[in-house]
């Protein structure tokens, strides 16, 4: 091949070949909430078990529609079975005559059609069946919900620590370059060499924390990334930050005094409710065990056979064909005694709706309580916001003025550390009530439905 048309064919594919290996992502926080409904695996995993719950309810319906079978018997009788009669041609003689009972070759034909008249089992059966698809679907959409609401906090998460990580770079950039300057004073004799010492172990203390911050990050990624159920060796970048979330503007539902709260609209009361009432009909299916069933049944059957060994019984010349017969019936089946033990198991079936009543009751209470603690627990970290806005405004000009005082040698480096630290802790405050305002949303809107 001409080496000029090999380059330009090269040229040509690399391309093609760079953007085929690019696996980096970017996700807002809403794009990675629409992917994770797509890809998380526990939301997968939801989906196929109401697909089945489906399945099993026409399985059960079907139970007790017509039921047809058919079937087809071919035997070959190898050494025919042979009976043993008195010769009656010569009583006296003692003699038996040897009668084959069985042709060489038979076929038979049966067809059997049967179904279920009448069995209260079977109805409430199909009623607890219907139940459980729909409890299904419900916990489909609360595995939903916890995928979402798993996301939201994974991808919180990110963002705190980008936040902090934003932070500690400028920091450290600002502490190298005071360092720098410290020790071109202390040459000069301007400054003590306690004073570059001081500044470069803070110094060194931000980089450590730093460093530790990229490994929570990284770890936290990760975290979105199985959530999502992103590929964990393909690279997310997230596109959201504080700022596009205004974490720190206020919720106008959330400060709604008048707003009541009702558990049953919630999507884990509504999974109770329905495993309760599952388990209501487990125990009606149970107690109507002990009561008559009723099934009807047809049969119809169809025959042949063939003397000649040498042919068979399908397609051959000789064969004789007959009709087996056909029969209509119906079986009564009815309960009689059990020793006790369709008793013990209408008594299991209720103590278990029992006990789902009583989850189902406390899983409200608690609701209940959640709601009022996380709106008090807003209300007053939107309090805090403001006084921490108002000491890292305060901190951040005690930082500046204490930095340009240590220039002119006005103040020593115990001073401008402990700013540095206080700015710092500021800093890191304000993003925390942040963080935390952003949860209280989230966990309010997990319990009201509005994720």
């Amino acid at each position: 091949m001409n080496p000029r048309r090999l380059l330009f064919m090269m040229l040509m594919l690399f391309p093609l070949l760079a953007r085929a290996g690019d696996s980096t992502q970017t996700f807002t926080l809403k794009q990675a909430i629409e992917y994770a409904t797509q890809h998380n695996y526990a939301a997968q995993l939801a989906l196929k078990n109401y697909e089945i719950s489906r399945k099993q309810y026409m399985q059960y319906v079907s139970a007790g529609l017509p039921q047809i079978n058919g079937s087809l018997n071919y035997n070959w009788n190898i050494q025919p079975q042979v009976f043993l009669l008195p010769d009656f041609t010569n009583p006296s003689s003692g003699n038996f005559l040897q009668l084959e009972a069985t042709p060489p070759t038979t076929v038979t034909t049966n067809l059997t059609a049967s179904m279920l008249v009448l069995d209260g089992s079977y109805i409430y059966g199909v009623q607890a069946a219907k139940t459980y698809k729909e409890l299904s679907l419900n916990q489909q959409e609360s595995e939903l919900q916890k995928t979402k609401q798993n996301v939201t906090k994974a991808y919180y998460n990110v963002l705190f620590i980008d936040k902090n990580i934003e932070v500690l770079t400028l920091t450290v950039q600002n502490l190298e370059k005071l360092a720098f300057e410290t020790e071109a004073y202390f040459k000069e004799g301007f400054r003590e060499g306690l004073d570059v010492e001081q500044v470069v172990l803070n110094k060194d203390i931000t980089v450590n924390t730093l460093n530790r911050l990229k490994i929570q990050r990284e770890s936290a990624l990760n975290m979105l990334k199985i959530s999502m159920g992103f590929p964990v060796d393909s690279t997310l970048n997230t596109a959201d930050t504080f700022e596009s979330l205004n974490a720190g503007e206020p919720v106008a539902y959330m400060l709604d005094g008048s707003a009541s709260f009702d558990p049953s609209q919630n999507i884990d009361i509504k999974v109770l409710d329905r495993l309760y009432k599952v388990n209501r009909q487990n125990y009606q299916v149970e107690f109507s065990k002990a009561f008559p069933s009723l099934s009807a049944f047809f049969q119809w059957s169809y025959g042949g056979f063939n003397p000649d060994k040498k042919r068979a019984v399908l397609f051959s010349n000789g064969s004789t064909y007959y009709r087996g017969g056909t029969l209509l019936g119906a079986t009564l089946n009815v309960p009689i005694f059990s020793s006790w033990g369709r008793v013990s198991a209408q008594q299991k079936a209720r103590l278990e709706a029992d006990k789902v009543y009583i989850q189902k009751t406390e899983a409200e209470e608690n609701m209940k309580m959640a709601f009022k603690n996380i709106k008090a627990e807003y209300v007053n970290n939107l309090s805090t916001l403001a006084n921490d806005k108002r000491n890292l405004d305060l901190a951040q000009k005690i930082q500046e003025t204490n930095r340009t005082k240590f220039r002119e040698g006005l103040i020593g480096s115990f001073e401008l550390i402990n700013s540095e630290n206080q700015y710092l802790n500021a800093l890191n405050a304000y993003y925390t009530t942040l963080f935390n305002l952003l949860q209280n949303r989230l966990d309010y809107d997990k319990l009201t439905n509005k994720l």
